[in-house]
Protein backbone atom coordinates (compact mmCIF):
# COMPACT_ATOMS: atom_id res chain seq x y z
CA UNK A 1 0.00 0.00 0.00
CA UNK A 2 2.57 2.48 0.75
CA UNK A 3 4.72 1.93 -2.02
CA UNK A 4 1.65 2.29 -4.51
CA UNK A 5 0.98 5.86 -2.75
CA UNK A 6 4.90 6.74 -3.26
CA UNK A 7 4.42 5.96 -6.79
CA UNK A 8 1.88 7.92 -7.13
CA UNK A 9 3.13 10.52 -5.28
CA UNK A 10 6.07 10.28 -7.70
CA UNK A 11 4.38 10.31 -10.95
CA UNK A 12 2.63 13.61 -8.97
CA UNK A 13 6.03 15.33 -9.45
CA UNK A 14 7.52 14.22 -12.16
CA UNK A 15 4.02 15.57 -13.87
CA UNK A 16 4.58 19.17 -11.71
CA UNK A 17 8.48 18.94 -12.96
CA UNK A 18 7.56 18.77 -16.20
CA UNK A 19 5.04 21.57 -16.03
CA UNK A 20 7.61 24.33 -14.12
CA UNK A 21 10.57 23.65 -16.98
CA UNK A 22 7.56 24.17 -19.90
CA UNK A 23 6.67 27.40 -18.20
CA UNK A 24 10.25 28.19 -17.62
CA UNK A 25 10.92 27.51 -21.18
CA UNK A 26 7.86 29.50 -22.15
CA UNK A 27 9.35 32.60 -19.82
CA UNK A 28 12.34 32.35 -21.44
CA UNK A 29 10.96 32.55 -24.82
CA UNK A 30 8.63 35.63 -24.04
CA UNK A 31 12.09 36.98 -22.20
CA UNK A 32 14.61 36.74 -25.35
CA UNK A 33 11.31 37.96 -27.83
CA UNK A 34 9.56 40.42 -26.25
CA UNK A 35 11.63 42.22 -22.73
CA UNK A 36 10.13 45.27 -22.74
CA UNK A 37 7.00 42.93 -22.24
CA UNK A 38 5.34 44.02 -18.37
CA UNK A 39 6.18 41.66 -16.14
CA UNK A 40 2.47 41.51 -14.75
CA UNK A 41 1.30 41.00 -17.67
CA UNK A 42 3.78 38.00 -18.47
CA UNK A 43 2.41 36.71 -15.04
CA UNK A 44 -1.24 36.43 -16.06
CA UNK A 45 -0.15 34.87 -19.13
CA UNK A 46 1.67 31.44 -17.13
CA UNK A 47 -1.81 31.83 -14.63
CA UNK A 48 -3.79 30.61 -18.09
CA UNK A 49 -1.45 28.57 -19.37
CA UNK A 50 -1.01 26.65 -15.92
CA UNK A 51 -4.79 26.35 -15.66
CA UNK A 52 -4.63 24.98 -19.25
CA UNK A 53 -2.03 22.23 -18.45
Amino acid sequence: MMIHATMIMTRKQNIMNLKNTFLNHLRFEFEMKMPRMHLLHMQEILAFLSVLI
